[in-house]
């Protein structure tokens, strides 16, 4: 029975009748049963030295009493107390019965209690830490709370607690940790705040312009070692680059302190299109060079011609010697210097120019053939780069050669062409005409006339009149005065007799 009281128990039984219906008879028997009381106890799993309740939860009925209590703790040690709180000195698992009566019958229950050794933070008993500096505390895996105590009124409730002491001294450092078994180890030690070195940084300068560098110096106290932020480990930093910079200072005892530079910055030189780049540059006789220090004005920057002053960005030279000009960017101060160096050069010898002629005719080619005596590098003002061409118009024909130095020569040559007879008045097609008649071909100038009839010349005949005599296909050819011929297309002729 799970409670103690007066219960009812009955038994029935069946069997066979003899003398049949009913085919069964029962038998019936009932008793009382009492139950005066029920041993229960409760009690917590505990920690060594840590004192543990055992809480009575028996029960009994109202016409009975528990009379007598006697705890056995499994130690060796009893108690008769209803409610006592024991403490084990020893770990394990501990079985405990409570024993109760009332003088006439006793009950007994026996439960397991378990004692959980006494944790341990295994910390040491002082700890050296620096002024400013963090340091971190890592307890055992097996705590899961703590509260620590740093000895001036700061505290934290984290597990693995990270602090730094700003002023120096000793200070009693306790800490209270819980475990998984919910057992509490605590911990005094004296943590020695030492002081940490002090240290400032010196700039040589806060800007410079690319190629200068920056001196950054650490004023220390009793540091042994430095570690800039590029990883250099000397007393002072070269900067050459935009940035801020970082040291880290350590002394003797392993304290450290860290500063942090202002920004310090590496202005880039002016960005300019120099030309020409050539070095020398040769300057050609009766030629200006133009030396040239940017694309285009940069108002943000100055230009300074060495003996000049003009402020521009492109200056002619027609004396050779040495130039030097300055591009300053008058926002930052920064700038540049470049140098030309020009230095006199020679025309080469001029080339020469053979004709096939002079003069042409209109339709007719003249070939020009260019030679020097050490170049071959021909240009005409045509365009054309071979050393020979051909042409048809009429002009002045310029060849060009270049030498080393970038001074050219040239040589022009004039081709005359003239024009062909007129014959736009004669007649071409088909004509029927009388015989005898008279071809007369106006405004044609010629000096010498050829007739052709059906591709045959008409001797005897230089006039640019024609009496017609036969039938047949005409032309003529004319030549001027200049040497130039020109000829007619046909002239198809049917012959009639006009007398009848």
């Amino acid at each position: 029975y799970a409670l103690p009281g007066a219960y009812l128990v009955q038994l029935m039984a069946f069997y066979e009748n003899l003398t049949p219906d009913p085919q069964y008879c029962a038998l019936k028997k009932q008793q009382i049963a009492e139950l005066p009381f029920k041993a229960d106890f409760v009690a917590d799993n505990a920690c060594v030295n840590t004192p543990v309740i055992f809480t009575d939860y028996s029960v009994h009925t109202h016409l009975s009493e528990i009379t007598q209590m006697l705890w056995n703790f499994g130690d060796g040690t009893f108690s008769n107390q209803t409610n006592p709180i024991h403490t084990y000195s020893t770990a394990g698992s501990y079985n405990v019965t409570l024993t109760i009566s009332n003088n006439e019958c006793s009950q007994a229950i026996s439960k397991t209690v378990t004692v959980y050794p006494a944790p341990s933070l295994n910390l040491p008993d002082s700890l050296s830490v620096c002024q400013n500096n963090s340091f971190a505390i890592d307890l055992p895996n097996s705590f899961i709370s703590a509260h620590y105590d740093f000895g001036n009124n700061d505290q934290s409730n984290a597990l693995n607690a990270s602090y730094q002491y700003n002023t120096t001294g000793d200070y009693s450092l306790n800490i209270a940790a819980i475990d998984s078994n919910t057992c509490t180890a605590n911990h005094t030690l004296i943590a020695h705040v030492a002081e940490s070195p002090q240290v400032t940084l010196i700039a040589s300068a806060e800007a410079v312009c690319m190629g200068e560098t920056i001196t950054l110096e650490a004023n220390t106290t009793a540091a042994l070692n430095y570690l800039w932020s590029d990883g250099s480990t000397n007393n002072n930093l070269e900067v050459s680059q935009t940035g801020i910079y970082t040291l880290t200072v350590t002394d003797d005892l392993g304290c450290t302190a860290r500063i942090i530079s202002n920004q310090l910055v590496v202005h880039d030189l002016p960005v300019t299109q120099i030309s020409p780049l050539e070095n020398p540059i040769y300057l050609c006789p009766n030629k200006t060079v133009y030396l040239r220090a940017d694309d285009e004005y940069n108002y943000d920057y100055s230009y300074s011609w060495e003996g000049s002053g003009n402020n521009v960005p492109l200056y002619p030279i027609a004396q050779a010697g040495v130039y030097t000009v300055t591009i300053t960017n008058t926002q930052t101060t920064c700038s540049t210097t470049h140098t030309f160096n020009v230095v006199a050069a020679n025309n080469p010898p001029a080339p020469f120019i053979n004709m096939s002629a002079p003069t042409i005719c209109m339709g007719q080619s003249a070939t020009f053939t260019a030679t020097h005596p050490t170049l071959s590098n021909f240009v005409w003002n045509n365009g054309n780069t071979s050393a020979s061409i051909n042409v048809q118009s009429a002009g002045a024909y310029t060849v060009s050669v270049t030498n080393a130095q970038g001074c050219k020569s040239s040589a022009t040559r004039n081709l005359t062409v003239y024009a062909l007879p007129n014959l736009g008045t004669f007649p071409v097609g088909c004509y029927t005409v009388c015989e005898g008649t008279n071809l007369a071909v106006d405004n044609v100038l010629g000096n010498t006339y050829q007739w052709y009839h059906d591709g045959d010349p008409i001797p005897n005949n230089n006039s640019a009149d024609l009496i017609l005599s036969e039938a047949g296909d005409y032309v003529l050819q004319v030549n001027n005065a200049l040497g130039c011929n020109n000829i007619t297309d046909t002239l198809s002729i049917e012959m009639i007799n006009c007398d009848n």
